[in-house]
């Protein structure tokens, strides 16, 4: 079965990581927990935080821990995307401006 596809165009605003020093480096352009939840693939951050810990979150392919839940601008595929997949059915296409 072909995989089931959500997309959303995240916009900067909804993306960045929270301004208040959460441990975000410096480099860091969006927060994946944030990403999850705007695309509905979350129903919480704190939903999104339980996945993460499961190991049940992938960007480009590659699973990411919670230590590793900020994204930077390395991590783009060509034309400035991500994709984010939760568990094996679950994907949101994020394009950032």
């Amino acid at each position: 079965h072909p995989p089931y596809w959500l997309t959303h165009a995240a916009t900067a605003a909804e993306a960045l990581p929270d301004s208040s020093g959460a441990g975000a480096p410096p480099d860091a352009v969006a927060d994946v927990l944030t990403l999850l939840v705007n695309g509905k693939i979350a129903a919480s951050k704190g939903a999104a935080r339980r996945l993460l810990e499961q190991g049940g979150v992938y960007v480009n392919g590659a699973r990411v821990t919670l230590e590793q839940k900020f994204v930077r601008s390395t991590d783009f595929l060509p034309g400035k995307y991500l994709l984010l997949r939760k568990g094996a059915r679950d994907y949101l296409l994020v394009r950032f401006p």
